[in-house]
C-alpha cells in the first residue's frame, strides 16, 4: 500500500483515533504493530513515529441504509470486487433463514416437504463401490469384473430411481376458475421479469463516505446475477410447472399456493397474502455493460469532484454511464427481505402488478404426493354437525352432503383436470403413477356419491 503520514490522538490502553486523508479511523495494538480501520478499509500497520507501512486486510465500515446524493438522488455504484458471500459482511442485506420462514398455515406442508427433502441418497456410494470393485477385479480377474458389472448394474440403477422418488415431494393442484386466473396473472408477471436482459440480487449496500471516489454515488452495492428456471424446483415436483429464481444461496420457487424458498436442503414458505413487493426506480452508476433494455439517463466520472466535473488528480479517470433500473424488494412479516435490481423497468412493473393487483385470498390448496395432505387456512368442506359423520367420498371431492349435483360435478371435473394424463405428462413415470392412483380414488368417490344420491 506504500508509505504515508499520520496524525493520531491517544484514547488510552493502546487505542488511538487516527486522522488522515481517508477521514476518521481507529486503531489498536502495540508500538510498531497495530490494526486499524477507516472508511476505506481495515489495515495492519508496521513502523514507528510518523513513518509507517501498512497493508489492507479487509473492507471498510458502512451502514446498510442508502444515503441520498444531493446532486444525483438515489444514485449507486457497483462494487467491482467480486467477493464471496459473507454473513458478517458490512452492509449485508439480511433475510430470514428457511427455518424462520414458516407460519401457521404452512407449517404442516413444510414439515412433510422437508422430511422428504432431507433424506440422504446412497446411490452415489453404491455406484462408487461397484466401480471400485470392478476396477480391482479388472486387474486380477477380468472376466469376473465383467460379471460383477452386469450383476450390479441393474440393482444400482433401480436404487437411484427409487431414491429419486423417495427424495422428491409431489404437489398436485386442483385450481378452480378464479384460482387459475390468479395463477396466470402471477405467472405472466414473472415471465415478464424473466425476459429482462439482466436481473441481480443485491447482497450488500454500504454508505459511501468519500463520494469523489465512488463516481459521486451515495452508496456502494455488491450484486449477484440471478437466473430464471422453468419447471425446476429442488426436491419438488408438481402438476403445474413452477418458475424458480436462483438467487445465490436461496432459490425462490413460485407455485399457485405460495412462494417456497429453498436453502441448504430445506424449504421455507411465504403465502402470497403475506408477501409485500415494493417497486421504485433508481439511478445506478454502471461500471459494467449497460443492458440494452435499460435507459441511460446521464454520465459521471469514476473519480468526480463535488461539482460533478472530473477529478484531474487521477490519471486513469473515465466516464461512467448512469442507468435507470428498477428496484424490487420482497418482504414478509416472517423475515423475508430480498432486494433485486432489474434492467427493464416496464418488466418490473408487470411483475409488481401481477402480484399486487390480486386481492388477498386463502389461496388454492395443494395435495401431497399420496393425496393425504391438504394445505391452506381452511378446508372447503365444513365439518359434520354433532353426531353426524361425513362419508369419505364427499370429503374426497371437497363437497358437502347437501351439495347439488352441479356443485359435485364441478368439483369432480376440477380435480380430474389436475390429474389428467396430459397435465402430468412432464412428470417422472413414478409421479404419473401417483396421479393415476389419485385419479382412481376421485373416480370412485364420484361414482359413490352418484349412487348415494341416486343420480344417473
Amino acid at each position: 500500500m506504500g508509505w504515508g503520514f499520520r496524525k493520531s490522538i491517544s484514547l488510552g490502553r493502546g487505542t488511538r483515533l487516527n486522522l488522515s486523508k481517508s477521514g476518521l479511523g481507529i486503531s489498536t495494538g502495540v508500538k510498531g504493530l497495530r490494526l486499524s480501520t477507516n472508511a476505506r478499509g481495515s489495515y495492519i500497520s508496521m513502523g514507528a513515529g510518523c513513518i509507517r507501512y501498512r497493508a489492507k486486510i479487509g473492507p471498510g465500515y458502512g451502514g446498510a441504509t442508502k444515503r441520498q446524493n444531493a446532486s444525483r438522488p438515489n444514485q449507486q455504484v457497483v462494487n467491482p470486487q467480486n467477493q464471496p458471500q459473507n454473513l458478517f459482511e458490512p452492509g449485508r442485506i439480511a433475510s430470514a433463514t428457511v427455518e424462520q420462514l414458516v407460519d401457521a398455515n404452512s407449517a404442516d406442508i413444510l414439515q412433510q416437504i422437508n422430511e422428504v427433502a432431507s433424506r440422504k441418497s446412497y446411490a452415489p456410494v453404491a455406484y462408487l463401490s461397484v466401480t471400485f470393485l470392478c476396477l480391482i477385479l479388472l486387474v486380477t480377474i477380468p472376466w469376473l469384473a465383467l460379471l460383477a458389472a452386469i450383476l450390479f448394474a441393474y440393482p444400482v440403477w433401480k436404487l437411484s430411481k427409487l431414491e429419486r422418488v423417495a427424495m422428491t415431494y409431489a404437489l398436485f393442484f386442483d385450481l378452480d376458475q378464479a384460482e387459475q386466473a390468479e395463477w396466470d396473472q402471477r405467472l405472466e408477471g414473472m415471465r415478464h421479469l424473466s425476459n429482462s436482459n439482466k436481473v441481480w440480487r443485491v447482497v450488500t449496500s454500504v454508505d459511501v463516505i468519500d463520494k469523489r471516489r465512488s463516481a459521486g454515488a451515495g452508496s456502494e452495492v455488491r450484486r449477484l446475477p440471478v437466473s430464471f428456471v422453468q419447471d425446476a424446483a429442488p426436491r419438488l415436483t408438481a402438476n403445474i410447472k413452477p418458475l424458480s429464481i436462483n438467487a445465490g444461496n436461496q432459490t425462490l420457487v413460485f407455485l399457485p399456493d405460495r412462494l417456497y424458498i429453498y436453502e441448504n436442503g430445506r424449504y421455507g414458505a411465504v403465502e402470497y397474502a403475506a408477501l409485500q413487493i415494493d417497486l421504485r426506480e433508481i439511478q445506478f452508476a454502471e461500471t459494467e455493460a449497460v443492458p440494452t433494455d435499460s435507459q441511460i439517463v446521464g454520465r459521471t466520472w469514476r473519480y468526480v469532484n463535488n461539482s460533478g466535473t472530473a477529478d484531474r488528480r487521477f490519471k486513469e479517470n473515465y466516464e461512467i454511464p448512469i442507468a435507470q433500473y428498477a428496484n424490487l424488494t420482497l418482504r414478509s412479516n416472517t423475515g423475508l427481505n430480498m432486494v433485486f435490481y432489474g434492467s427493464s423497468i416496464p418488466a418490473a412493473k408487470k411483475f409488481h402488478s401481477g402480484f399486487t393487483g390480486i386481492k388477498s385470498t386463502s389461496g388454492p390448496k395443494a395435495s401431497g404426493a399420496r393425496g393425504q395432505h391438504r394445505s391452506g387456512t381452511q378446508s372447503r368442506v365444513p365439518g359434520p354437525s354433532a353426531g353426524e359423520t361425513t362419508p369419505w367420498c364427499f370429503l374426497e371431492l371437497n363437497v358437502t352432503i347437501n351439495s347439488t349435483r352441479d356443485e359435485v360435478t364441478a368439483a369432480y371435473r376440477t380435480m380430474a383436470k389436475a390429474y389428467h394424463p396430459d397435465v402430468v405428462a412432464h412428470l417422472a413415470h413414478e409421479f404419473r403413477a401417483l396421479a393415476e392412483e389419485r385419479m382412481t380414488t376421485i373416480n370412485a368417490a364420484y361414482a359413490e356419491i352418484k349412487a348415494m344420491k341416486g343420480w344417473q
